[in-house]
């Protein structure tokens, strides 16, 4: 048999594999399997009406409503989101994922603190590793001004994952919000050495090097912030703040 024709009933015995795969699958989980390729895709409204087409076929399965809420986040629907999740946990309180993303939806859009931290503090307790829960947690504690309780989480972070840009980041800023800016600015420093394309990460490096009163690094910074960042406010206006001190 040549080399060609070895190939070709390989991709023919893939296709018969997938294709067998989802005769095999449920209704709904076929539904929910279109789902995920439109969500993958950025399809998200053809999502939405495949799981929501999932769910009515079965209402008992807890995936099905966190990819709801998922994809209702990305509609810029959070409080529906939020209703999924609830959903899910109603059938399954013991999925930590679920309750991460909860406690997003309260921390970003309801600014319900005290309630995101319960949600990130159970998603913990299910999952101690749950990294993404204890940088959100340690970003609420740092607003808070408990800077100490912050660091703790990000170095229980940057234990489990320590190529966790925002565990890096965030520990900067909880360090920043201390006064020690030196130390600051090596913690976003580190972060950028791992996603150097973020334009929050040099901005927040252009705030602590003007506490440090190093304006010209800081408004290259900025500069660098606005390449990937174009038009962005807060950006153009600490740029001009900068410019000032530096006299232009």
């Amino acid at each position: 048999m040549s080399k060609t024709l070895k190939i070709v009933y390989f991709f023919i015995g893939l296709i018969l594999l997938w294709v067998t795969y989802t005769y095999l699958l449920s209704p709904e989980a076929r539904e929910a399997n279109k789902g995920m390729g439109f969500y993958q895709n950025g399809d998200y409204y053809k999502a939405l009406v495949c799981f929501e087409q999932a769910i009515r076929i079965n209402s008992k399965n807890p995936d099905y409503f966190l990819q709801l809420g998922l994809t209702l986040y990305k509609l810029k629907q959070p409080q529906a989101a939020l209703q999924a999740y609830d959903r899910a946990l109603a059938i399954n309180p013991g999925l930590p994922q679920i309750w991460f993303n909860r406690g997003v939806v309260l921390m970003k859009h309801n600014h319900d603190f005290k309630g995101a931290l319960a949600c990130y503090d159970r998603a913990l307790k299910i999952d101690p590793q749950l990294v993404p829960a204890l940088n959100n947690k340690g970003l609420i504690l740092a607003l808070q001004g408990k800077n100490q309780k912050a660091l703790e989480m990000y170095s229980r972070a940057l234990k489990i994952d320590p190529q966790s840009a925002l565990a890096w980041a965030g520990k900067s800023f909880a360090v920043y919000r201390s006064g020690k800016y030196p130390q600051a600015l090596e913690d976003i420093n580190q972060a950028l050495t791992i996603e150097p394309e973020n334009s929050q990460f040099w901005l927040a490096r252009a705030k602590t090097l003007i506490a440090l009163k190093q304006y010209q690094a800081a408004w290259i910074g900025c500069q660098k912030a606005l390449q990937l960042n174009p038009g962005n406010l807060e950006i153009i206006q600490l740029q001009k703040t900068i410019s000032v001190k530096l006299g232009k």
